[in-house]
């Protein structure tokens, strides 16, 4: 029987598991999955974009953020936010654009009183999952959104340990065929 492969782009194994943020992997690896799933989000979701001001949540390496972009010359202004540094000066250097501004934030703490009523849209792809205090976001999100604003995000369901299983796995004789190919070592 033919078992799916596992992959995770962002690992090394030194004594336990440890997350190692690597913008240009994910940009090989992961951003063409996210890509699809964006596509079929937006469609989807049937926006119109007419000087829209939006807030990309969890934009990682600004892909996503440069396809979300691209829907519309239209679009005013794009906020991209995420928790991870190295992500964000990635997303600067590779995916600049005047009308997208990076930000370093974590979005589970309090936001500036300048972003309430202020987004048409709030937009995050394969994010909210990762976020502990997903209902400090929400509100957050609903109080960012102007009147008759709209909010279109994916994977908010939370599977503690998901990763921790799968990289425990790897490391396991039994298992490790199965990863094969499907992870790259991140020391070299």
């Amino acid at each position: 029987m033919d078992v799916p492969k596992v992959f995770t782009e962002y690992a090394v194994r030194e004594e336990g598991w440890e997350f190692i943020p690597n913008p240009a992997l994910y940009a090989e690896v992961a951003t063409p999955i996210q890509k699809v799933n964006t596509d079929a989000l937006l469609k989807e979701l049937c926006w119109s974009y007419l000087d829209d001001v939006i807030l990309d949540i969890g934009c990682n390496n600004g892909d996503v953020t440069n396809m979300l972009l691209s829907k519309s010359d239209q679009i005013q202004h794009i906020t991209a936010c995420d928790i991870l540094g190295p992500c964000i000066e990635y997303a600067k250097k590779e995916n600049d654009n005047p009308k997208v501004t990076y930000l370093e934030m974590d979005v589970s703490k309090e936001w500036t009183t300048s972003w309430e009523n202020k987004y048409d849209k709030v937009f995050s792809n394969e994010c909210l999952n990762m976020i502990l205090d997903q209902e400090t976001v929400l509100k957050q999100v609903f109080k960012s959104l102007k009147p008759g604003g709209e909010f279109g995000a994916s994977y908010f369901l939370q599977v503690e340990g998901l990763q921790t299983a799968i990289l425990t796995l790897m490391g396991k004789d039994k298992w490790r065929k199965y990863f094969q190919g499907a992870t790259k070592d991140l020391r070299s």
